[in-house]
């Protein structure tokens, strides 16, 4: 169900913005996706979290899969600090391409395309908070033992 709500998502996405007769291809920015990836490996690294990590989508992805709730628990902590990475990546990305479009503003041409691609960052952003990390932090809470879920509410 998890791979089904980002599926979901991402054809809502697309259809909005092709009824709204914006060419989807636009979306495609490689270096805005770099830095995010880059981001995502650098906070992965820095938390020793790559085996959350994937223990943490497993977990999502399958619903009978094997993980201890101590697992679950620290994936979903890592999925929480990865949205917030995202966020603060999002704004350093958007600062950068917009300064780099006003560092154009003597070509007028090229305004749109630049503050195109500077809002392409806060859009990956807002995706991967909106459909890979909560919504992974929300079905892995869930699927930790009723014990557990009390346990963290004190």
């Amino acid at each position: 169900m998890y791979l089904l709500g980002i599926v979901i998502f991402l054809l809502g996405i697309s259809s909005a913005a092709v009824l709204k007769g914006f060419p989807v291809q636009i979306l495609w920015n490689p270096a805005a996706i770099i830095l995010h990836l880059t981001s995502i490996v650098a906070v992965l690294t820095a938390t020793n979290g790559f085996s959350a990590f994937w223990h943490g989508l497993k977990a999502a992805i399958l619903p009978n899969a094997d993980i201890s709730d101590d697992m679950r628990g620290r994936a979903a902590s890592l999925f929480r600090l990865l949205s917030k990475t995202a966020i603060l990546v999002s704004l350093l990305g958007l600062f950068i391409a917009v300064m780099s479009m006003l560092a154009q503003l003597d070509d007028a041409s090229m305004v749109g395309h630049t503050l195109a691609n500077a809002l392409l960052m806060p859009l990956y952003g807002l995706f991967l908070i909106a459909a890979v990390f909560e919504p992974a932090v929300v079905v892995l809470k869930k699927r930790q033992s009723p014990e557990r879920r009390i346990k963290q509410k004190d």
